[in-house]
């Protein structure tokens, strides 16, 4: 930023800057400017996402790095949310065509 302030409007002015560097909040390690950290935080490695299987059922949210991770552990548990959305899935299709071939 290219202003010219006193050193007390300086302090200031820090704190609302777009142009200041910060610490990523994740704790990545990367340095990066106000006005770009929520671009930053849309690829930072630390940032928590929802685990990939979220609408099958898995609630976790994991730091991005670490996604593979969980996949590896949690893959008998998304297996089982799958295969339990599938069969309420099927059984809702089931009872529908039921209900129309009844009306039949």
């Amino acid at each position: 930023c290219y202003i010219s302030l006193t050193y007390d409007e300086l302090e200031r002015h820090k704190l609302i800057c777009l142009k200041t560097p910060l610490e990523c909040v994740n704790k990545c390690g990367a340095t990066v400017l106000r006005d770009v950290m929520e671009d930053h935080k849309q690829q930072c490695p630390k940032e928590k996402v929802y685990c990939m299987f979220a609408d099958s059922g898995c609630s976790e949210m994991i730091e991005r790095d670490c996604m593979m991770d969980h996949l590896n552990q949690k893959l008998i548990e998304h297996l089982s949310f799958i295969q339990q959305k599938s069969i309420t899935e099927l059984t809702n299709v089931k009872k529908t065509h039921q209900h129309q071939i009844q009306s039949l």
